[in-house]
């Protein structure tokens, strides 16, 4: 039984050029009412994803209470970043199913691809970016409540791990990072030389001397201890550079012309980064072991070395996350810029559990591995109320549950292995976001968890209802 038609009229030149080729030609699609997407669409609340959106979009300068102006469509954009999420589409990718797939443009309310209000790829990207990770975190928050309250999901159980969000960069060794600096300054100046000022240009010859050592570090040092001897001449390089880019920026900081005042403040954050970066370059150069909280990008200054030990893996380059898992398979989860021992990870979990079901909600079995094992995390899950404490313990300490609580727990250590391997595929694409920025890297993260709850939910879904 149809649902719905969607008709297009659509012309083309035939191949023998006759004048039958400006006739229109009318289409005619029948779209199933058990259709995947028109199920999802009856079954989400979409009053409350607009109320949970539009304060996040309205503080983005989106126009959503209709001022003057092109005004913005909620409800239409709403549909647009659940359609989007649901099937991992890009903004091309995104534009082209409205134009030609009918169930998306159902899903959407769109009857014909002429009256989508998408004006084109860049907008739908603006769109998104407004909505922010925040507004992001808080539509998968209310996807939670939604498949509890359906008991699709079970929130007395709560599994938790560490992971990291790895960046598409190539192995950030020390010369590599430093001509990354210099290559930043240098696009400063040449911005500053195209506004007719020559003050920056005093920063090119040390940097330029700065490429050549690199260059040298990379082509020509073979050995360990020329390596050593080389990068030592570059660390020793970039304080001469460091030392001119502050006297450039200190000059800037006076200029009242916007133009200068951002140069001033780019020139200001990445001597602030060599400043930091140094001492663990020579930390490493000391010790042969990489510094806490390495520095990796200049432009992403969140990102971090990640020592993690494992075998054939012993460093992981990017954003740590604290990824949570209820029982059912529903994720959510944190960026930690600046993460808390592993300890009190256990801790931060049920934190993020009461930010998504009330302050007052604990789980009843909270689960983690031994890196969570301590007598303080373990005292204060208690005084929050957690009734089962079953984080694996560590030496020859006794579990804190019984053995039948015991294989739940290693069968739910097993199971937020496997989501946060389900996050990092390729379709998801948690690990590796071709973001460039630490704000759009904790989007892209966040919407991954919303995609992977979207499919489980319609999952659900289609059980109950039985459809093939």
């Amino acid at each position: 039984v149809p649902t719905s038609c969607a008709s297009s009229n659509s012309s083309s030149p035939s191949r023998s050029g006759s004048s039958e080729s400006s006739a229109s030609v009318s289409v005619t699609l029948e779209v199933p009412t058990n259709h995947r997407l028109l199920v999802l669409k009856k079954e989400l609340c979409w009053l409350q994803i607009e109320e949970t959106l539009a304060p996040h979009w309205r503080a983005a300068g989106k126009n959503v209470d209709g001022g003057r102006g092109r005004p913005f469509d909620l409800p239409f954009y709403t549909r647009v970043v659940v359609l989007m999420m649901l099937l991992r589409l890009k903004p091309r990718e995104l534009e082209r199913e409205l134009k030609e797939n009918a169930p998306a443009r159902l899903f959407v309310e769109v009857a014909h691809p002429t009256e989508t209000l998408v004006r084109d790829h860049a907008n739908v990207d603006r769109t998104l970016r407004a909505l922010g990770a925040l507004g992001m975190e808080r539509l998968n928050a209310m996807l939670l409540r939604e498949a509890v309250e359906l008991d699709f999901a079970d929130p007395q159980v709560l599994s938790s791990d560490t992971t990291a969000q790895e960046l598409p960069i190539g192995y950030p060794n020390e010369p590599g990072i430093l001509r990354q600096v210099f290559q930043r300054f240098e696009r400063v100046v040449l911005r500053l030389k195209k506004a007719g000022l020559s003050l920056g240009e005093t920063l090119l010859e040390p940097g330029r001397k700065l490429l050549k050592l690199v260059r040298e570090h990379r082509l020509f040092a073979k050995s360990p201890e020329e390596k050593h001897t080389v990068l030592g001449r570059i660390v020793e390089q970039s304080q001469e550079l460091f030392s001119v880019a502050e006297q450039v920026q200190q000059h800037l900081a006076g200029r009242c012309e916007s133009f200068l005042r951002n140069a001033s403040a780019k020139l200001a954050s990445l001597t602030d980064f060599l400043r930091r970066l140094t001492p663990q370059i020579r930390h490493w150069m000391a010790t042969g072991k990489v510094a806490k909280d390495k520095l990796l990008h200049a432009g992403l200054e969140q990102a971090r070395a990640i020592v993690r030990n494992k075998l054939g893996k012993k460093c992981e380059f990017g954003f740590a996350w604290l990824l949570c898992r209820l029982g059912g398979g529903y994720a959510f989860g944190k960026m930690l810029p600046k993460p808390p021992a592993e300890s009190r990870m256990p801790i931060v979990a049920v934190e993020l559990y009461q930010g998504v079901f009330g302050r007052t909600r604990v789980p009843k079995l909270k689960v983690y591995d031994r890196g969570g094992w301590a007598a303080k995390t373990i005292e204060k899950l208690s005084r929050m109320g957690v009734e089962k404490i079953g984080i694996v313990p560590r030496g020859q300490a006794e579990w804190l549950v019984g053995e039948a609580d015991q294989d739940t727990v290693k069968t739910q250590r097993a199971q937020t292995e496997a989501i946060i391997g389900t996050l990092k595929s390729e379709f998801y694409g948690f690990n590796k976001p071709k973001q460039r920025s630490t704000q759009t890297v904790e989007l892209s993260g966040q919407g991954s968890l919303v995609s992977v709850n979207l499919n489980r939910f319609l999952k659900d879904l289609l059980k109950i209802n039985k459809t093939p």
